[in-house]
Order: structure tokens, then C-alpha cells, then sequence
């Protein structure tokens, strides 16, 4: 069996160049199109004579795309919120002070009412972010690292270019999908998988200079390195991106209602949350 070295390098290059093109592959339009261009260089032919040299412009041109287009992208720090007696000292270490007395408070709900025990692995109040999971999943970091394919430099979770978030599930939380939170069995005032409180973090970059930020409930915004203000929303409000909020980083928490109360009665029982319920 002969085998073309030039045929291997052509396709090997076209490969590495699209994962370069394509990259972070944070929506699921972008993965359709890898798939679909990757299935046309890997069952490809190759002609045996190619005019490098005009290719040479389309490929620079490309690359030059990508570069300017990287400079959209803004880095953003997600994870959940679980806090007990054994977590509230990780949590302390690298969230805004004011931020964290508030999760504090509102935790006092769950403190106060949920009846499941610290020692049970099925219980929130058995998480301990300095173990290890059963299955040998990664310790607990600051911010959940993102399972997007992305080749470029990840300052926190991961890069995005827009931020449309309503529930944990459009957050795309990758810690979320460890098996250390399958509490099951549960009563109402327990934290679960799918009402699991949790944040979002983003650092503004320059070119969100007169953007906005628009959100409905708490967010938590940067004056100086250790300030931050509580931001309150009771509807869907916007606030405008000035000079002085550049590089600056904004959190949203979320401790509300993530999915329906049809879909938490299936999962947790017909009785386990009714249309009044806080």
C-alpha cells in the first residue's frame, strides 16, 4: 500500500487550521459546522497538483479574521453555590465580601428548613469542595472549567462573545454534571441538581465601553479592587459600560427557580414543590 506523505500533511493541515478557525466551539451551530467540514477533509481527494501559492492569501486572510475576531470574546467565571459548614471558608477566600454575606443570609433558608443530614453523601450539606469525588473527577475550583474545545488562553471558565443566561442549564456550569451532586431523595427545602444555587462572573473588556448589562435580581459590581456594589433588579433593567468599569468584574447570583415546577415534581415527587412554595 503506497501512502502519500503530501495527501496526509494537506489534510493534517486543513484540520489544525479549522480547529484554529473554529475555535471556542461554544455554540452548537459551531460544532454542526466542525463536523460537517471535518466529514469534507477527512473523505476529500486531494489533487496531485495544487497551486499552493493561491492558496496561500485565503489561508492568511482566515487567520487574520480569526486574530481581530479573537478580541470579542470576554472572559467569564462560572460555578455553583453550595454552602454548608465545611464550604463557607472556600467560598470567603475568593468571592466579594458583600457577596458573600448576602449568600449567607439567604442560605439561612435552607439551614433553617431542609431536615437532610451533613452526613449523607445525598445531602448538599455533606459537600466538602477540599475532597475528591468517588469517581476521581477534579477537586472543586474557584471557577468550573469549561468542557467547550477552545485553544485559546482560559483566564477563568471560558471565552464568550454574548451573555443570554436564564437558568443553570443556558449558564452551562460543567461542575453541574459531576456526579457528587446527585442528591436525590429529598424534601422540598433541599438543595437539588436542577435548583442548585449558582454565579456568573465576567471581566469587561474595552470593547463593551457603552454596552449594557441587563439582568432582573442581584448582581454584584466592581468599584475598586476590594468594593463592590449591590445591584438590585426587580424587573429586567439595564446599566450602561463606563470608562471607569473597564477591567472591572461584575457577579450575578442566582438563587431562584431553574426549570418548571412540572419538571421538579417528575423528578422529586408529586408533592415536592407547589405553586406558592418559596
Amino acid at each position: 500500500m503506497k501512502i502519500n506523505n503530501g495527501k496526509i500533511f494537506i489534510k493534517s493541515f486543513s484540520f489544525l487550521l479549522l480547529l484554529y478557525l473554529i475555535s471556542p466551539l461554544v455554540d452548537i451551530e459551531k460544532f454542526y459546522i466542525f463536523i460537517f467540514i471535518l466529514t469534507v477533509i477527512i473523505f476529500s481527494q486531494i489533487r496531485d497538483k495544487i497551486h499552493y501559492f493561491r492558496l496561500m492569501p485565503i489561508i492568511l486572510i482566515l487567520i487574520l479574521i480569526k486574530f481581530l475576531h479573537g478580541y470579542l470574546y470576554f472572559n467569564e467565571g462560572n460555578n455553583i453555590l453550595i454552602l454548608n459548614e465545611k464550604s463557607k471558608g472556600f467560598y470567603q477566600n475568593f468571592l466579594p465580601n458583600n457577596m458573600f454575606s448576602f449568600l449567607v443570609e439567604e442560605y439561612d433558608f435552607y439551614k433553617t428548613n431542609s431536615k437532610c443530614k451533613d452526613d449523607d453523601s445525598k445531602c448538599w450539606k455533606s459537600f466538602d469542595p477540599k475532597e475528591e469525588s468517588a469517581n476521581g473527577s477534579p477537586f472543586f475550583l474557584e471557577y468550573s472549567p469549561s468542557m467547550n474545545l477552545d485553544f485559546q488562553n482560559i483566564k477563568y471558565s471560558r471565552k464568550i462573545k454574548d451573555l443570554n443566561i436564564k437558568n443553570i442549564k443556558t449558564a452551562r456550569i460543567s461542575e453541574i454534571n459531576n456526579l457528587r451532586y446527585n442528591y436525590f431523595w429529598l424534601d422540598k427545602f433541599d438543595v437539588v441538581r436542577e435548583n442548585m444555587p449558582f454565579f456568573i462572573m465576567i471581566e469587561i473588556p474595552e470593547f463593551l465601553l457603552n454596552s449594557k448589562i441587563c439582568w432582573k435580581g442581584n448582581i454584584f459590581w466592581q468599584l475598586d479592587n476590594k468594593n463592590f456594589e449591590h445591584l438590585i433588579n426587580d424587573n429586567f433593567l439595564c446599566k450602561e459600560i463606563e470608562k471607569k468599569d473597564l477591567n472591572k468584574k461584575i457577579y450575578a447570583v442566582s438563587l431562584g427557580k431553574s426549570t418548571s415546577n412540572n419538571d421538579l415534581n417528575y423528578l422529586y415527587g408529586d408533592n415536592y414543590i407547589k405553586e406558592n412554595d418559596k
